[in-house]
This record gives C-alpha cells, structure tokens and sequence, in this order.
C-alpha cells in the first residue's frame, strides 16, 4: 500500500503502527516530521520527503524495519 500525503499539516502525517504502509510521498508545504508519526510501520520500504521538509523528530521512523531508502532534498534538514 502507497500513498501520496496531500497535507501542509504535519499533525496529520500520523501513520502509527500501519502495518500496511509500504512507500508514501509527503507533499511541499509540510515542514516537520513528527516524532513517532510512522513509529511501527513495518512494512514502509520508501519515503519521499519535500523540498520544504526542515526537521525529522526523532523516533518518527522508530520500528520501520525495512525502511531502506528516504529520499531528501538537499537543504537544511535537522534530524534528531
């Protein structure tokens, strides 16, 4: 299961333990990852994030064991 998030709201990116999820793009205008917003997706493989993306929280990928590829823009990102 993809997805193309179409949201400038981060609070929305909460993904949580969806097992389901495999790849999703995160549309321009959202600027954080939220800690814990794909905590437990253990299928997602693939996240693409937008040029506009400035901060990942920390544990916003705890859990996704095969989670191999989160493709970046360049620019200022702060991951903690």
């Amino acid at each position: 299961m993809s997805f193309l998030l179409k949201s400038s709201s981060s609070e929305s990116l909460t993904f949580c333990d969806c097992i389901l999820l495999e790849s999703i793009n995160i549309a321009e205008g959202t600027t954080t990852i939220p800690c814990k917003s794909f905590w437990g997706c253990s299928k997602l493989t693939t996240v693409t994030l937008p040029s506009t993306v400035t901060k990942i929280d920390k544990w916003a990928f705890k859990y996704c064991d095969k989670l191999s590829t989160i493709n970046i823009p360049s620019g200022n990102i702060t991951i903690e």
